[in-house]
């Protein structure tokens, strides 16, 4: 296990240091920004407590790694997911070895054997208030759980934080991770309302659908032009398979229409395919008045439906993708992003 300190007192660093004589990098505490780009398993900051608010919130937004925090003459509770304890360094004959007592723990606590949905079960089942630091290639997340009901969920996916259930979905689906048991201290902010039956299945549902557009759009590749032109037929391939799907436009060469279709299931709608031609001419008078070019994206929505517009410079192409109104648009946006990047 990797070790980072960050250090205020040089004196109290040496002392807290001596019974970690391999795999430790030290830091400044005024360098506490690095901490975006650390991968470790274990933090030890020791600091004053004048600001440690501040430099808690920080630590939770920054970064997903067990840590704990020595001071001097504590004078109040601290609240955070990954916070173990905090210490007071007037006891430095006892220190080393309340330290190494929280490293054993997090060594012990990492699961190798389980699944991640068996142990959230188990969580469920026993009603327990404890959260799950789940360690992938790249990414770092975390589940908190209260009296075994899912409430808390973070991810850090390369070095970008997301919050809620869609972070939720992601970390359940992750594959060749590490997890392990973390107990909290206080109050977690609630972030999600869902239990855990809508939150297991919806990552499941989740994780189908990005293998099988992964797979689809594999054998796409194989069948892709030497140029890595984008064609619209192959855009609708993919697109159609997204849950929720209503029909798409795509215009070519900023102003052309190259593609308008309709789910079969839609078809008879008369709602929605007048939302649909409404929506395609909407865009066609931007492109022809003042150019798509100036917009990256744009998400519109009604009672009903949704729709996500992306402009690929690249390919000259504009996209017009139209969905059910509890669609997912986070995943859907990717999905057409990694389209016109050519990565699906």
């Amino acid at each position: 296990m990797k070790v980072v300190f960050f250090y205020d007192n040089l004196e109290v660093f040496k002392k807290i240091s001596k019974g970690f004589t391999k795999n430790f990098t030290k830091y400044k505490i005024k360098e506490i920004d690095k901490l975006k780009d650390i991968v470790a398993d274990f933090l030890i900051l020791e600091t004053p407590e004048k600001g440690l608010d501040k430099l808690i919130n920080q630590l939770e937004v920054l970064s997903s790694i067990p840590y704990i925090v020595i001071t001097k003459n504590i004078s109040k509770k601290y609240h955070a997911l990954h916070l173990l304890d905090i210490l007071d360094y007037t006891e430095l004959n006892n220190l080393a070895e309340k330290v190494n007592n929280c490293f054993k723990k997090v060594k012990q606590e990492e699961f190798s054997i389980f699944e991640i949905t068996d142990v959230m079960q188990m969580i469920s089942m026993e009603k327990k208030t404890i959260a799950l630091r789940v360690i992938g290639d790249g990414k770092v997340g975390s589940i908190a759980f209260e009296n075994g009901m899912p409430i808390y969920s973070k991810a850090i996916i390369d070095k970008q934080v997301e919050y809620g259930i869609e972070s939720a979905f992601k970390i359940i689906s992750w594959d060749n991770i590490k997890f392990k048991l973390i107990r909290i201290i206080g109050e977690i902010p609630n972030n999600m309302e869902i239990d855990l039956t809508n939150l297991l299945m919806g990552a499941m549902q989740y994780k189908d659908e990005i293998d099988y557009i992964k797979e689809d759009n594999e054998k796409n590749k194989r069948n892709k032009k030497d140029n890595h032109e984008l064609d619209c037929e192959s855009i609708i391939n993919t697109l159609s398979k997204i849950s929720g799907y209503i029909g798409i436009s795509i215009f070519k060469n900023n102003k052309e229409i190259c593609v308008n279709h309709i789910n079969n299931s839609y078809i008879k709608n008369k709602y929605l395919k007048t939302y649909v031609n409404k929506i395609t001419k909407l865009v066609k008078t931007m492109l022809k008045d003042i150019g798509f070019k100036k917009f990256d994206s744009i998400l519109l929505a009604t009672e009903t439906s949704s729709a996500i517009i992306e402009h690929d410079e690249k390919n000259k192409l504009d996209v017009i993708l139209f969905l059910e109104k509890n669609s997912n648009m986070a995943l859907s946006k990717v999905i057409i992003k990694k389209i016109m990047l050519g990565i699906l």
